[in-house]
Formats: structure tokens, C-alpha cells, sequence
């Protein structure tokens, strides 16, 4: 086999080439069971031309139409992917043109027997409705029960292309007249064929041959071959057959009848199986042609005992198994074959192939053709991928210097020791995988003594670790005894300080309900959750019932304040100035300045009940601001004033009640006059209150008397 030429096609594996041509080659090749069967493949050009496919289909159909036994039957064939091919039957024997070759003429009875049997073929070709239009001495074999015609359509194109110096480079001497003048080749031209294969058989010479392909066509057209080497009983009928017009040769039908019964009608189905008798006593040559697996067997017994137990090891180092299941072959490197394997390789030279690193399988299908390996195969199939993985990590790990990190582990090394130790059959390791694996073991063995030291180590820190935490239990349960103690003692002193606190806020919270009752109520439930004894709960039962609910504080207090009557406004006059607040809303509302009540005394302040206006007795007068505006409204000289001088607003807006040194007395704002001062007498110590209207003025006396404005009548 060339490089070039695949190891398999579909299940067949090649042997070796059979012949080849422009457009195709011929392999010998076996199936999966070790069957030899011939492979017909297209290639290049050829391949991809839709006409030769097409002419490799017919010629399948044609060889399936013909009786199987004077032809090569079709067992298979794939015309639709990248290489075509045709698989048919492999016939064991020469072509008839290489025994005649090789020095085996046909004469007499064998060349009667040898034109019956072609005459049969052909007879069964025809009756099939098959025209063969290639038949020649190469496409005859002579098989072990009898001739067979073969290549129903391939082999005419491959011989008739012609040279650049116009020579013929196949044999077209076998092409009737009527082809060269352009007619179509029908089954006459068949029975020209056989005429000129009978006389090449006898002859040893093909009927019409010349230097060029004109010379040819020249005596196919005028020439008469000599047939004086023919038999008196084949002269006839092989130049009947040899005749020029297509019309005048006898039928393949009419030659069969002829040479079997000498003219006589007989049926087709008798004739044919007389035919075939007539072929089985055709002897073939003596040939040379063993199959593959018979090669290999011959080989194998010619070594002694010692060599046979290395071919094993050496073939099966050649296989491979791909990840899906398909078998396969690899290149084995020189070193890995054993150091003895000299004389198995000489012996099995036919089917090995060697170069100056590598062995490999020069003909792969040995795998299927010989029995023996196939059996070698099975029994190893399982553990092949195992040892493809020892040997690539052995490899892998001698090249890396031999380094720890490469050797298996855990369980691809569990797989690898048990296939090694139960699972081989046939195959063995070389040094380097045997120190491979024993070095994998040993790592394995290390690491298991470390892990049991550190198991050990850490069984003891264990130990300690539970004694030191036995001690560190009991240590904390004497810390846990002491720790409570402690917290029963600052519980106690907690309790001891939360009851003096609670007295001390409720004693605090009674001193501040009536100045600060908010505080005051928070104080008092505050010393009820600390110390709720007697003084706590007094204090929140007076929080509670206590008419004082808030309190509101200035923002100084160093002045003089009044409130209005409704007590929702409190106005404040202190030096230079005068502040109105918004009680409710505990905010300030109003402030101005106030120069009049600078650096003097103040004495009084009053605020009017819709508190628009207020007014303030300082120590030479009375002034009156409007509060909406902070102007001085009213302003009345009063250098009697003293510090009992004292202002009241009353029920109204308009109206003063003033006490200037011990006199009372009423003061009109919107007029500006008074009642009841200087000489006009008013009311002794007591400042009167005046109505809202502005007409009487109350008095509270020893009682209560009321006079009436402004004649200062007293009211019954």
C-alpha cells in the first residue's frame, strides 16, 4: 500500500492494491469477520465526476442482475460519500491473461472447457439483459470452482486513453469492428470479444495488435487473426464470432449450445448449468495468491516458542481503541518494542512496516484478517485503554524527569495495579511502564505512612486539646460560682442604690409640681419603677390629682410679668425692654424696645384683657404701649407714684385704674382725663377696676361698692 491509500473504508480494511487506473483503484481488503472481499475506489478527479459515479452505480446494478456464480458478486457499495467505492466477492486465482503469462496455455479439452465456461458467463450476462462491452483476458479470473467475468463498466475507460505519442495504453485489441466506426456496443460485440480471448488463450498473443491505436482500428476493421492454433471442434465458432458484421456472429446463447450439445435447441436453464459443469473442470494455475491472515498464520508458525510469546506484545502495542469504541492503529516507537523483537519482525516484514523510530501495521486489515490477532483483540478489548493510558503517562513521565507530580493517583492508579496485576491476557509491561506503576505505588505508600503520622499527631493534639478543655471547663465553672456571687452582690447593691434614688426622686418631683408639673409627674413615675415603696407612690398620687398640669418659664424672669385675663398671654417688662408670650404655645410673640423703662424702678405692670396693650408704672409715671404695633400709645406723669404705685386694666381696653401714693383713681385713655385724683379725692389703698364700657368703677373696700363715670355717683 502507498501512504496515501486509507486504512479502511467504511467496515472493510485494505490489504494492499489489487490495480489501479486513471480513474480508480482495486484494494484487497477484509471485513469485521475477516472476510476478503475487493474494494473498487474512485479517487481524485474522478470522485467528484458525476458520469463515472453514475457509471460505478450502473456497473453495481449490472454485477446484482448477473447469476452469482460466473461473476463476482456485489456485497456492498457507497456511491454517495467522498471516495465511491464497489465491495464484491474476492476471487482467489489469476486473471486469465496473467496465467497465460506466467506460462499456462490453454490447449485441448482445457481450452474447450475454459470457451464453454466464458460462453456460460457470457450467456448469463446476456440473458440478464446485461451487456459487458469491456470483456478481455485481464477481466476473466480463473477461480477455484471455475472462470468468472468481472468490472461491469469501469475498466474500458480506464485502458483506452491514449499517450501524448499516440500509443495505446491499455489493450483495445477485444473492441469489435463496429465500435470503432462509431456504432453502440450491444452483445455481439461481446461475442467478438470471446472470440478473441479463445484465441488469446491459445496463442498466448492478443488476435490484433499494432504500435498505435490507427494501427489497431486498421486490423480490426481488414484483418483475419491465423486460427490455425485452434482445435478443429473451436475453429468454427471462433470465427463465426471473429466476423466483421455484427449480424453474422452467433449469439453467446448459440456458441453455448454449440460447444455443449453441438447445435442441438436445448432450454437456457439446462444449457447454463451444463455450461457451469463444463467450467468447474476448468483447472486454474497453480497461484500465489494467500490471503492476509494466511500470510500471517504461515509467519507465526515459522518462529519458536520464545518469539511467538513477543508477537503478541508487539501487535498489540499497535492498536488502538478511540474514546468512542472504534478500533484503530497507532505508531509504536522503536524503544517500546521489546529488545528480542528482531526476529519477529523480519518474519512478519510482509504485514509490519519499519522505519528508523517507529513500527507500524503496513497493512492494517491483518487486524481482521488473521483470526489469531482478532482473538488477541477480544480478550485484551477492556483493558487496551488502559494500558494506552499507562503507556502515554509512563512516557510522559520519564520525559519530565521522572517527576512525582506525573505519576497516577487514587483511582486511575486502583485501575491501572488491577488490570495489571488480573486483567492482561496476552499483553506485558516493559521496564518503563513496570517502573512506572511501581513508582506510582510507592508514592501512594508514602503518602498513606504521612497521612497515618498525621493522623496520629493530630490524634494526640486531640487528646490534649479535650484534656486542656476538661481543665479550662472546670476553671470556668469556679469562674461561673465566683461570677455569680459577684452578681448577686451587685444585684443587691443595685437595689440598695435604685431604692435611695427612688426616694430621692420622689422628694425632688414634690418640690417641683407646682413650678415644673411635667417634670414633676416624670419624676414621680420614674422613682415608682426604681423603688416603689410609700414615698414613691404619695409622690405619683400627688402628680396625678394635682391641678398644675404645665408650666411656663420666661425668658427672664427679672422684670415684672401680668397675664391676661383669659391666662393665655403673659407680657414681660424688664430694663429697656418688652417681651409678650404666647403661654399655650410656651413662645415668645412680641419684643420691643422700651427706653422709658431704662435705669428707673418699676413698680407695676398690667396687660389688658385682649392683651392689646400694656401697662407699666415706673418710678415718675404710667406708660401704655400697644402691643401690636410696640408704640407708646399713652404716657401720664405720676410723681406721687411710690413703690406701692399699682395698675389695673380691668374688664376694658379704654380705661386705668391707678394707685399713686396711697389714692386710687381711674384714668381715661382715650381722653386722657382721670377721676378721683389730687383734689377731686378718690379712693383711698385701693386701685378701682373699671367696666368694659368705661362708665363704672368697682372698688373692694371693707366690701365692694361700684360708682358710675365720670360724676363719681355711687350706685346703690
Amino acid at each position: 500500500m502507498r501512504p496515501e491509500d486509507p486504512e479502511r473504508l467504511g467496515e472493510y480494511w485494505l490489504a494492499g492494491r489489487l490495480g489501479a487506473g486513471g480513474q480508480g483503484v482495486v484494494y484487497e481488503a477484509y471485513d469485521g469477520e475477516g472476510r476478503r472481499v475487493a474494494v473498487k475506489v474512485l479517487h481524485g478527479g474522478a470522485a467528484a465526476d458525476p458520469e463515472t459515479r453514475e457509471r460505478l452505480g450502473r456497473e453495481a446494478a449490472a454485477a446484482r442482475r448477473v447469476a452469482s456464480f460466473c461473476t463476482a458478486r456485489v456485497v456492498a457499495a457507497d456511491l454517495d460519500g467522498p471516495r465511491p467505492y464497489l465491495v464484491s466477492e474476492y476471487v482467489e486465482g489469476p486473471s486469465l491473461r496473467r496465467a497465460v503469462a506466467e506460462g499456462h496455455p490453454f490447449a485441448g479439452d482445457d481450452l474447450h472447457r475454459l470457451a464453454t465456461a466464458v460462453a456460460t458467463a457470457l450467456t448469463a450476462v446476456h440473458e440478464a439483459g446485461v451487456v459487458h462491452r469491456d470483456l478481455k483476458p485481464d477481466n476473466v479470473l480463473l477461480g477455484p470452482d471455475g472462470p468468472r467475468v468481472i468490472d461491469f463498466g469501469i475498466a474500458r475507460t480506464l485502458e483506452m486513453s491514449l499517450t501524448t505519442a499516440g500509443l495505446v495504453a491499455g489493450t483495445p485489441t477485444y473492441m469489435a469492428p463496429e465500435v470503432f466506426t462509431g456504432q453502440r456496443a450491444g452483445a455481439p460485440a461481446d461475442v467478438f470479444a470471446w472470440g478473441g480471448i479463445v484465441l488469446f488463450a491459445a496463442t498466448g498473443r492478443d488476435p490484433f495488435t499494432a504500435e498505435s491505436l490507427g494501427g489497431v482500428m486498421h486490423r480490426v476493421l481488414s484483418a483475419d487473426p491465423d486460427l490455425s492454433a485452434l482445435p478443429e471442434g473451436l475453429r468454427p465458432l471462433v470465427g463465426a464470432a471473429l466476423a466483421k458484421d455484427p449480424v453474422a456472429r452467433p449469439t453467446a446463447r448459440d456458441l453455448l449450445m454449440a460447444l455443449i450439445s453441438g447445435g442441438s435447441a436445448v432450454e437456457v436453464g439446462r444449457l447454463l448449468a451444463e455450461g457451469t459443469r463444463a467450467a468447474s473442470g476448468v483447472e486454474a494455475p497453480a497461484g500465489n495468491d494467500p490471503a492476509l491472515g494466511l500470510l500471517a498464520e504461515e509467519a507465526y508458525g515459522s518462529l519458536g516458542d520464545r518469539e511467538r510469546d513477543l508477537v503478541p506484545q508487539i501487535f498489540l502495542r499497535l492498536v488502538a481503541v478511540s474514546p468512542d469504541g472504534e478500533l484503530g492503529t497507532r505508531r509504536m516507537p522503536g524503544d517500546e518494542a521489546p529488545p528480542e523483537a528482531e526476529p519477529v519482525l523480519r518474519a512478519f516484514a510482509y504485514v509490519l512496516g519499519r522505519s528508523d523510530r517507529e513500527i507500524s501495521l503496513a497493512r492494517p486489515a491483518v487486524l481482521r484478517a488473521w483470526p489469531r490477532l482478532r482473538a488477541w483483540v477480544a480478550d485484551e478489548w477492556d483493558g487496551l485503554p488502559v494500558h494506552a493510558g499507562i503507556r502515554g503517562q509512563a512516557r510522559q513521565w520519564d520525559d519530565h524527569g521522572r517527576r512525582d507530580g506525573d505519576l497516577l493517583q487514587g483511582s486511575r492508579l486502583d485501575a491501572a495495579l488491577g488490570w495489571a496485576a488480573a486483567g492482561r491476557r496476552h499483553l506485558r509491561l516493559n521496564p518503563l511502564e513496570r517502573d512506572f506503576l511501581d513508582a506510582s505505588a510507592a508514592l501512594t505508600r508514602r503518602r498513606a505512612r504521612r497521612r497515618r503520622l498525621l493522623t496520629a499527631a493530630l490524634a494526640v493534639l486531640l487528646a490534649l486539646s479535650l484534656a486542656g478543655g476538661g481543665l479550662a471547663a472546670y476553671q470556668g465553672g469556679r469562674i461561673a460560682e465566683q461570677r455569680d456571687r459577684i452578681g448577686e452582690q451587685r444585684d443587691q447593691i443595685t437595689a440598695q442604690r435604685d431604692q435611695a434614688l427612688g426616694r430621692e426622686l420622689a422628694f425632688v418631683s414634690g418640690t417641683l409640681r407646682t413650678t415644673d408639673p411635667v417634670t414633676a409627674m416624670l419624676l414621680s413615675v420614674a422613682a415608682w419603677r426604681l423603688a416603689p415603696g410609700a414615698e414613691a407612690r404619695s409622690g405619683l398620687l400627688s402628680s396625678l390629682y394635682q391641678p398644675e398640669v404645665a408650666s411656663f418659664r420666661p425668658w427672664r424672669d427679672d422684670g415684672l410679668q401680668a397675664l391676661s385675663g383669659d391666662g393665655r398671654r403673659l407680657v414681660s417688662a424688664s430694663d429697656g425692654e418688652i417681651r409678650l408670650y404666647d403661654v399655650p404655645g410656651q413662645r415668645e410673640i412680641r419684643r420691643f424696645p422700651a427706653p422709658e423703662l431704662h435705669g428707673g424702678p418699676l413698680f407695676d405692670v398690667a396687660l389688658s384683657p385682649g392683651a392689646r396693650s400694656v401697662a407699666v408704672v415706673t418710678g415718675s409715671r404710667v406708660v401704655v404701649w400697644d402691643l401690636a404695633t410696640g408704640r407708646r400709645s399713652a404716657e401720664l406723669s405720676l410723681p406721687g407714684a411710690s413703690a406701692q404705685g399699682e395698675v389695673d386694666f380691668g374688664d376694658g381696653e379704654s380705661a386705668l385704674g391707678v394707685l399713686e401714693d396711697g389714692n386710687g383713681f381711674v384714668w381715661d385713655l382715650t381722653t386722657g382725663g382721670t377721676y378721683g385724683r389730687g383734689a377731686e379725692g378718690g379712693w383711698p389703698d385701693a386701685v378701682p377696676a373699671v367696666s368694659r364700657s368705661g362708665r363704672l368703677a368697682a372698688v373692694a373696700a371693707g366690701g365692694v361698692t361700684v360708682w358710675r363715670l365720670p360724676g363719681r355717683v355711687r350706685e346703690p
